[in-house]
């Protein structure tokens, strides 16, 4: 049981922590270089 709640964790870690990362990234760009690509 508690490997599954891991396993579960584990899966759903990275899943989200790759577009969170991403997602952080991309406003970060956007906030500094909003005069470079404008939407």
């Amino acid at each position: 049981m508690l490997a599954d709640l891991l396993a579960a964790a584990a899966a759903l870690a990275a899943v989200l922590l790759p577009s969170g990362v991403a997602w952080l990234i991309v406003r970060r760009c956007e906030r500094h270089a909003r005069r470079r690509r404008p939407r």
